[in-house]
C-alpha cells in the first residue's frame, strides 16, 4: 500500500504547481516591544495528511514559539521542522518584537510541504490529489507602532452632575423588578446546559451588584442560590467546561462574602484547567468572545491569588489583535458587537488591574469604530452583525444587520469607562444615548437577557457617577 500511495503521490507532484494554499492570519499592527501572535494555517485538509513546516522568517524580531494546536506536533532532528496533519490545524507563532524596533513596514513568510499520508486516505482522489514535496507558502505585512506609553486617568474636569443619566430610573426599576422574577427558588434546580436561564452571563455576579447597589440582602441570597449550583457544576467537570460558559466573577464575589473555598477552588479551576487556558488557537477574531473569557476568569486568577496567571499576557495580545483585524486591517471574518463587548470589559479588567497602556487605544479605536459601524440612529439602536448577508455574515444564521438593542448594555460600559478616563465629553454622550436606550425592547422573557443586561451596566452607572482620582497620564 505505501508503494501505491508514493507511486500516485509520484505521478502527482510533477504536474500540480501549488495543491493545497497557505494563510498567515492575526494581527498586523504591533508595539515595539510586545508580542505579535500569528496562525499559519492551510485550508482544510483530510486529517490523515502530513505537513511539515519547513520555512518560517521575518525581519520584525525573534520567532520565541512554534505550538501546534493539533494533537501531534513532532519536530525533526534538529528542532526546527514541525509536523503535523492537516484538518485544518493551525501552528501558532509567537514573535517578540523588541522595543528597540523602529517603527515602519515588516513582514513574515512561512512555507510549508506535503508529507505524504499517516494512513490511507478514505477517497482515492485525495490520494491522487496531493504530491509529496509540494509546497505552499504564504507572507504577511506587519506595521511596527513606536513603544506605548503607559496612561493613566486624567479625570474629567468636572461630573456632569446637572445632566443626570438618561434611562437609570427605568434601569433601576427593572434591576429589582426582574431580579424578582429570575431569583431562584430555594429548591430550583439550574440546568447548565440550558442557556437561557438567569445563572448564564453571571447571574451570581448580577445579583451580588444588586444586593450592594440597594443594601438589601435578600439579592445575595439569589446570588448564593446560583453561585453555589455553579461552583458545584464547575468542580464536577474539573472546570473543563465550554468556553462560552465560564463566569468567574461572581464565584470570586461569593467566595469573598463567604470565605468558602469551594468559590474560590471553582474559579481558579476555570482559569487554569478551563479549555481555553490551556489552548493557543484564539488568535482569530471570530475566537473574541471565548479569549475574552478566558482573560475575565484569567484576571479573577491574580485578583484572588496575587499571582499572574502565566497565559494571561497572550489573551490580551489576542483580542488586542482580534480588534486590529475588525477595525484597522480588515481581516477578519466574523464580527458581531456584542463580541467587542466582551472584548472590551475583559481588555478593561486587565487596565484596572496593570494599566497597560495599550488597552485604552484600543478601547478607543473600538468605540469609535463601532460607532461608525454598529450603531444607528445616534447610538438609540445597534446591530447584531453589522455586515450584511454574504461572506461575512450568513443570511440563515448570522443576524445580519439585525437590530439587538437588548445587547447594548455588552457595550454601553466601555464608553463611560473611557469618558472617565479621559474627561473627552463625547463618549459621555454616546454612552448616555447607548445606556438609555438599551432598555428599550422588552427583556422579560428570559433570565439569561436579564443578567447579560445587568452583569456589567453596573459599571456604567458607577463610571458615570462616581469621581475618579485626578492623576495624570504618563
Amino acid at each position: 500500500m505505501r508503494t501505491l500511495l508514493l507511486i500516485l503521490a509520484a505521478a502527482t507532484a510533477a504536474a500540480s504547481a501549488q495543491t493545497f494554499h497557505l494563510a498567515l492570519a492575526g494581527c498586523q499592527n504591533v508595539y515595539a516591544g510586545q508580542k505579535l501572535f500569528l496562525a499559519i494555517e492551510t485550508d482544510v485538509l483530510p486529517a490523515t495528511a502530513r505537513l511539515q513546516l519547513t520555512e518560517i522568517t521575518t525581519d520584525i524580531g525573534r520567532v520565541a514559539s512554534l505550538v501546534c494546536v493539533a494533537k501531534e506536533c513532532p519536530r525533526d532532528a534538529s528542532g526546527s521542522a514541525i509536523t503535523w496533519g492537516g484538518a485544518g490545524y493551525p501552528i501558532i507563532a509567537q514573535i517578540n518584537v523588541p522595543e528597540s524596533t523602529l517603527p515602519g513596514e515588516y513582514s513574515v513568510k512561512a512555507a510549508v510541504t506535503f508529507q505524504g499520508w499517516s494512513a490511507v486516505p478514505a477517497s482515492s482522489s485525495d490520494a491522487a490529489k496531493y504530491g509529496i514535496g509540494d509546497r505552499a507558502e504564504a507572507s504577511l505585512a506587519i506595521t511596527v507602532r513606536p513603544p506605548v506609553a503607559s496612561k493613566i486617568a486624567v479625570a474629567p474636569a468636572s461630573l456632569p452632575d446637572s445632566v443626570p443619566i438618561p434611562g437609570v430610573v427605568r434601569w433601576e426599576a427593572l434591576a429589582t423588578q426582574l431580579g424578582a422574577k429570575w431569583c431562584p427558588t430555594e429548591t430550583a434546580v439550574l440546568a447548565f446546559g440550558v442557556e437561557n436561564q438567569v445563572w448564564y452571563y453571571d447571574g451570581a455576579r448580577v445579583y451580588f451588584q444588586l444586593a450592594d447597589r440597594t443594601k438589601d440582602p435578600k439579592w445575595t441570597e439569589c446570588a448564593l442560590r446560583i453561585a453555589r449550583q455553579y461552583r458545584d457544576y464547575v468542580l464536577s467537570s474539573g472546570g473543563g467546561i465550554i468556553q462560552n460558559r465560564v463566569f468567574t466573577k461572581g464565584l470570586r464575589m461569593a467566595f469573598e462574602r463567604t470565605g468558602d473555598t469551594g468559590f474560590r477552588d471553582a474559579a481558579l479551576l476555570l482559569a487554569t484547567n478551563g479549555r481555553y487556558s490551556k489552548s493557543f488557537s484564539a488568535v482569530r477574531a471570530l475566537n473574541m468572545r471565548e479569549a475574552a473569557y478566558a482573560l475575565n476568569a484569567m484576571v479573577d486568577y491574580e485578583r484572588i491569588t496575587g499571582i499572574r496567571h502565566p497565559e494571561a499576557e497572550r489573551y490580551v495580545d489576542y483580542l488586542i489583535g482580534h480588534f486590529d483585524q475588525i477595525f484597522v486591517s480588515d481581516t477578519y471574518t466574523l464580527h458581531q458587537s456584542f463580541y467587542d463587548g466582551l472584548g472590551l470589559e475583559a481588555l478593561i479588567d486587565w487596565y484596572d488591574l496593570t494599566m497597560d497602556g495599550r488597552v485604552p487605544d484600543t478601547v478607543k479605536l473600538v468605540l469609535d469604530g463601532m460607532w461608525q459601524i454598529c450603531f444607528v440612529n445616534d447610538g438609540a439602536q445597534m446591530y447584531y452583525n453589522p455586515d450584511p448577508a454574504g461572506p461575512r455574515c450568513d443570511a440563515a444564521t448570522g443576524g445580519c444587520r439585525k437590530l439587538a438593542s437588548e445587547l447594548m448594555n455588552l457595550v454601553a460600559p466601555a464608553f463611560a469607562w473611557y469618558w472617565r478616563l479621559t474627561g473627552d465629553e463625547t463618549y459621555q454622550q454616546r454612552g448616555d444615548a447607548v445606556f438609555s436606550h438599551a432598555l428599550d425592547t422588552d427583556i422579560s422573557y428570559s433570565g439569561k437577557i436579564y443578567s447579560e443586561n445587568y452583569k456589567w451596566s453596573y459599571d456604567y452607572v458607577r463610571w458615570r457617577t462616581v469621581p475618579p482620582p485626578r492623576v495624570l497620564i504618563d
